[in-house]
C-alpha cells in the first residue's frame, strides 16, 4: 500500500513537473512555438531538411508523420503532443530509472530535476531540434546503463532507436568497445579478459563504422532536396566547425563573456568551460568515493571522444549539443560510495 502511494505520488508529481517544464520550453520559443518550432519536423519528415546532417534524424518527426496521415490530425496538435509525450518519458526515465534502486533512489529526484532544468536553460530560442527530444530520454537511459554496468543486450534496443536520431548513436558501441575491452580480471596471479567480453568487443568495434555507414545511407535515402550552400564548411555531411569553435574561445578569453558578435555573446563559451571543470571534478570525485578508478578512465575516455565530436564537427556556442553529457555529469556527482549493480 505505502509503494503504490509512492508510485502514484511520483507519477503526479512528474506529470505536473512536465508541464511546468512544457510552458516554460513554450515560452522560450514564444510566437514560433506553433509555426516556426513544428515546421522543422515537418521539413525533416519529408525529405526538405536544411542541412544534410539533419536529414537522418528522422526517428520522431517520422513518426509524427505517421501518426498525423493515419490517424487524419493536424501536424501541429500531433507534435505538440509529441513534445509533452517526449518530455513525460524522460522525466520518467530520469526518476524511475534510479528510484527502482534502493542505492540510488535518495538521488531520483535531484538527478530529474536537473535533467528538466538544463533542459530548459540549454534550449536554443530560434529552433526546437526534434532529435533533442529523444536524446532526452535515450542519453538518461544510456548513461544509467553505462554506470548500472548492465549486460551488452540492453545496449542493443537503445542503439537501435538512437541511431535513427542523432549519429550521436555511435557513442553507444563505442562505451562497449571501451568497457569489454579494458576489463580484465585477476587468476592466479594473471589478468585475463573473457572471451565473452572479446566478442562483444568485436561486435562493438565492427558496430561503428556500419552505423556510420548507415547514417550516411540514411541522409541520403531521406533527403528529397537539393541541399543548398551554407556558409560553414562541411565535412563527410557535418558542420566542420572547429574553426569557428578556435576563434569562439579566443575571443571568449581576450574579450569576456558578455562581448556581443552579432546577435551572440560569449557566454556560450565560457558556460562549455565552466562545464568542462564540473566533469573534471566529478570525474575525480566519482573515482575517490566509489575507488571505481578503472571505471572513472572509461567515461573519461568516453567523454573525451564526445568532446573530440563536438569541437571538430558541432558548433559550441549552441549549447543543447551539451544536453547528452548532463547525465553523465550528474550521475558522477551523486553516486552514493556503493553504487548499483550491474543490471
Amino acid at each position: 500500500m505505502k509503494l503504490a502511494l509512492q508510485l502514484t505520488m511520483a507519477v503526479l508529481i512528474i506529470l505536473l513537473g512536465t508541464i511546468v517544464e512544457y510552458r516554460v520550453v513554450a515560452a522560450i520559443h514564444g510566437p514560433g512555438w506553433y509555426t516556426e518550432v513544428p515546421g522543422v519536423a515537418l521539413q525533416i519528415a519529408y525529405g526538405q531538411a536544411d542541412w544534410e546532417f539533419t536529414a537522418g534524424r528522422v526517428l520522431l518527426p517520422q513518426t509524427v508523420r505517421w501518426i498525423a496521415t493515419h490517424q487524419l490530425v493536424e501536424w501541429t496538435t500531433v507534435w505538440l503532443w509529441s513534445v509533452f509525450t517526449c518530455l513525460v518519458i524522460g522525466n520518467a526515465v530520469s526518476y524511475f530509472g534510479l528510484w527502482a534502486s534502493r542505492q540510488t533512489r535518495g538521488i531520483a529526484a535531484p538527478f530529474a530535476i536537473t535533467q528538466a532544468a538544463a533542459f530548459v536553460a540549454f534550449q536554443d530560442t530560434h529552433v526546437l531540434n526534434p532529435s533533442d527530444l529523444v536524446d532526452y530520454i535515450t542519453w538518461a537511459w544510456f548513461a544509467m546503463l553505462v554506470f548500472r554496468r548492465s549486460a551488452w543486450w540492453w545496449y542493443v534496443p537503445l542503439f537501435a532507436l538512437e541511431i535513427h536520431n542523432r549519429e550521436v548513436a555511435l557513442f553507444i558501441p563505442m562505451w562497449l568497445l571501451i568497457d569489454r575491452s579494458l576489463s580484465f580480471e585477476r587468476i592466479n596471479g594473471r589478468w585475463h579478459i573473457s572471451l565473452r567480453r572479446v566478442l562483444v568487443a568485436g561486435v562493438a568495434c565492427a558496430s561503428i563504422p556500419a552505423g556510420a555507414a548507415y547514417v550516411r545511407w540514411l541522409r541520403h535515402y531521406c533527403l528529397t532536396r537539393t541541399i543548398p550552400p551554407h556558409s560553414e564548411p562541411q565535412k563527410w555531411g557535418q558542420v566542420w566547425g572547429w574553426p569557428s569553435n578556435v576563434a569562439g574561445f579566443k575571443q571568449a578569453f581576450h574579450s569576456g563573456p558578455y562581448v556581443t558578435t552579432g546577435w551572440q555573446t560569449r557566454v556560450e563559451e565560457w558556460a562549455f568551460m565552466a562545464g568542462t571543470v564540473m566533469l573534471v571534478i566529478g570525474l575525480v570525485r566519482f573515482s575517490v568515493v566509489t575507488r571505481r578508478v578503472g571505471m572513472a578512465l572509461k567515461l573519461a575516455i568516453l567523454i573525451g571522444g564526445f568532446y573530440g565530436a563536438s569541437l571538430a564537427f558541432g558548433l559550441c556556442d549552441e549549447l543543447r549539443v551539451w544536453l547528452c553529457l548532463i547525465p553523465f555529469a550528474m550521475l558522477l556527482f551523486l553516486l552514493p560510495a556503493e553504487p548499483t549493480k550491474s543490471a
